[in-house]
Order: structure tokens, then sequence, then C-alpha cells
């Protein structure tokens, strides 16, 4: 039979979170397909020893260690349900999450979004890393305006608590960027930006762990110019493609000053230079200055608690 879900899982050298991962997921299903792309881990030995347990999950792996954009690539090329669900290997889906999955899945809906909870992973206290995604979704069904529709296509843009319809993902044809961060960023964006039917579904199927020594807690500048890069060639294409979007500026503006004046006016000449967004009202706003250095505060807290 033809899988109903299918689950595409990057995983690299780190074998015990992957199988809290798939503890999470009802295997025993025969309508859950999931596919673990490993990308090169050194050490194989665990890895063999969860492909014994776990032995109906589609095991792959990528030519060479291209990062987990390249490793969700290959797992679009092989999967066969009728609708797709990315998880990272680090997090894990909720308890009830394929109760709540069945219960609001249908043919009529081509991406839905769910929320998530973060956690951090030392003690399962609560964590920021959500709260902005959760929020664009509560603003939709609050008012689902055209605008909001697009702050939400545009915003959300990472894998997790989304479901997408397979086919359309396949006739779309976008993917993931192989950039070591910001690889989805592509691929969550121009996908959801060229669907119509969308749902969301104010209920959590996702948890994510917030941790030390993962890509998510890394605020280096030079992390920061990348993912500002991403989103110049992301407008790019966009506008090659007449999709009447553009990434916004402002909040890469206001990150920019984290790094001191020089990558300020660095950020500013590109935004001007480039197909981003530029609005003067939005990127020199009090209100939203003194939100971003409220929520910079809050993560750096938690970063720090980690360190």
């Amino acid at each position: 039979m033809t899988p109903r879900y299918s689950i595409i899982i990057p995983h690299y050298n780190d074998t015990r979170r992957l199988q809290r991962l798939l503890d999470s997921i009802p295997l025993h299903r025969d309508d859950i397909e999931v596919l673990v792309i490993d990308d090169r881990s050194p050490n194989q030995e665990p890895l063999l020893q969860l492909k014994s347990i776990y032995n109906t999950v589609i095991w792959l792996e990528t030519e060479k260690n291209a990062g987990a954009g390249h490793a969700r690539n290959i797992g679009l090329d092989h999967i066969t349900g009728q609708f797709l669900l990315f998880a990272d290997s680090d997090d894990e889906f909720t308890e009830d999450a394929f109760d709540i999955i069945d219960s609001e899945i249908s043919d009529g809906i081509e991406l839905y979004y769910f929320l998530a909870k973060g956690v951090h992973e030392s003690n399962m206290e609560p964590s920021d890393r959500a709260v902005y995604f959760n929020y664009l979704c509560h603003e939709y069904i609050k008012n689902p305006t055209l605008e909001n529709a697009l702050e939400l296509k545009g915003g959300h843009l990472v894998p997790w608590a989304k479901i997408y319809k397979t086919e359309v993902v396949k006739k779309l044809g976008v993917r993931h960027d192989t950039t070591m961060v910001a690889n989805d960023m592509a691929f969550n964006m121009l996908s959801a930006l060229q669907i119509e039917r969308i749902k969301v579904i104010p209920k959590v199927i996702y948890k994510l762990y917030r941790r030390s020594k993962s890509l998510t807690t890394d605020l280096s500048k030079e992390t920061f110019l990348t993912r500002l890069q991403v989103s110049v060639d992301i407008s790019r294409r966009l506008k090659e493609a007449g999709i009447p979007y553009r990434r916004p500026a402002s909040r890469y503006l206001l990150l920019s000053m984290n790094y001191g004046p020089k990558t300020f006016f660095n950020v500013l000449w590109t935004a001007l230079a480039s197909d981003l967004k530029l609005d003067f009202m939005k990127a020199f706003s009090i209100k939203k200055w003194c939100h971003h250095f409220h929520t910079r505060k809050q993560t750096k807290k938690e970063l720090d608690k980690l360190n």
C-alpha cells in the first residue's frame, strides 16, 4: 500500500538523539514511511546497531558530508507517501502527534502548519525556540488575511511542525540549499509562497530541544552574514519566479547592531543593493528595536545557561 505519510530525517553522528526521535514515531504503522539519511557520520558502529533495531526504517546516506539540506534532498528523491513531514534528528514528536495529525489531515489542503514546543534538553524547562513560529500561526488564525498569510509563509522557515502534500512538492520541484546553515530557508519559503491551500492547526505536535554546540546556538557574525546572503539569494529567486514577496531587511538591520557599526552599514548597503525589502518605517521602529533587544536578551540568557 502507498504510505500516507513520509518522514524525512537528516542525521549526523548522534544516534542517541536519533533513537529518541524514532521512538516518538509509531513505526509499527504500515501507513508511515520513515527515511533516515545519514550525512556520512564518522562513527558508523552505533548506526549499524540502530539499523538492526529499526528495520522498518529506510536507511540512506549521502555520497559525502554535505549538510542537512543535501540529505533532505536525497530523501525527497525517495519518498512515496501522500504527505510529507520533516524532523530534525535531535528533536522528537509529541506523544499524541500522530493522533492529532490523523484527525486533521485531508486531501483538500496542500500545506498544514502546526505548533511546536521548545524546551531545554538539560532540564526540560521552556525554551523560546518555537515562540516566533507559533506567533505567526496564531496571528493567521486570529486574522487570516492575505498579509498574515504572506507573513506566515515567508516567515515560517523551519522544516518541522508542518506537513506538505507530496504531489505539490514534487510538482514545484524546489530543493534545499547545500549551505551548512540556513539550508532549509529557500525550500520552505519558495514552496509555501507558491501553495494556495493552507491550514493552521493550533495544536502542538513537535518538541524541539535547545542544547549547546548546535547550529541554532551559533550567534557568530559569520553565521549571521551567511544567513543574510541566503536571504539575498532567496529574494532574487522570488523575483525571477514572479512571486510578489521579498524577504524583509529590517530583521537583519536589527541583528547587525549586535556586531558593531561596520557590520550595520555593510548590511544596510547589502539591503539597498539587493532585492530585499527595505521598509524604513519598520527598520527604524522604536517598538521593533525594543522588542528585538528584549528577545535578544532572553535568548542570550538561555544560551548562557548552556555554557
